[in-house]
This record gives C-alpha cells, sequence and structure tokens, in this order.
C-alpha cells in the first residue's frame, strides 16, 4: 500500500496539485474509498493516476478561483450549505460524485459481490 501511496504523492507532484497540510490523510481516505467501491482489500498500482486525478478534480472542485463549492441546497428550507476543505468533500461526497467519469476505469478492477449461502432471495453482499 505503500507503493501506492508513494506513486500517488509523485503523480500528484507532476500535476501541480496544491493540497493543503493533510495531503497524507486525503491520499489515504481516497485509497480507502477506492477499496470499499471495488470490494478489495488491495488497489492496484496502475490506478495512481486515476487517484491522482480524482484528487485533482476534487481539490479544484472544492477551491474553484479561491471561492466555495455549493454542497447542498435545500428548496423548501430555503438554505445552502457550501464546502471549503477538500478532506470534507471528499467524506460527504457520493461514490458517483467522487469517481464521477473515472468509474469505467474503476469497475475493470471491481470486485464482484458473493451470493449469501442462506438467502432464498438472489441477494449479493459487497
Amino acid at each position: 500500500m505503500e507503493a501506492l501511496k508513494n506513486k500517488v504523492n509523485q503523480y500528484l507532484a507532476a500535476l501541480g496539485v496544491e493540497l493543503p497540510n493533510n495531503k497524507e490523510i486525503l491520499v489515504d481516505m481516497l485509497i480507502e474509498r477506492t477499496q470499499v467501491y471495488l470490494n478489495r482489500q488491495d488497489v492496484d498500482i496502475k490506478l495512481a493516476g486515476v487517484l491522482a486525478q480524482i484528487l485533482k478534480e476534487n481539490n479544484d472542485a472544492t477551491l474553484k478561483n479561491g471561492t466555495e463549492r455549493v454542497a447542498s441546497i435545500s428548496d423548501n428550507g430555503q438554505s445552502m450549505s457550501f464546502v471549503t476543505n477538500p478532506m470534507e468533500s471528499l467524506i460527504n461526497a457520493s461514490d458517483q460524485q467522487l469517481f464521477a467519469s473515472h468509474t469505467a476505469i474503476l469497475n475493470r478492477y471491481r470486485k464482484l459481490g458473493t451470493l449469501r449461502g442462506n438467502s432464498t432471495k438472489n441477494e449479493t453482499t459487497n
């Protein structure tokens, strides 16, 4: 896993991504989210560039032109909330929001769920 973290950090440096002081935590969190999404204990090192790009896009969306990104809008309550921290954005984003255009690549590495042995329905677990 350390090799993957190092490779992601190399790609982030090459992309010129300016992450806050908690860069290592953000990389760890993204790898963990990716493990859950892929339903795997490991993440192929070939995905390091994709993970770096996801962090870059998340960071750019959060700090776009130094302004805040809209996190949620409530219609009847007329409330808006903004995200100003890349870590908050990474935690609160859905898989669809976080992985966005990268799902086609990630799905190639996604491990299929297994059928439950005691289930009468064909439910899968991830």
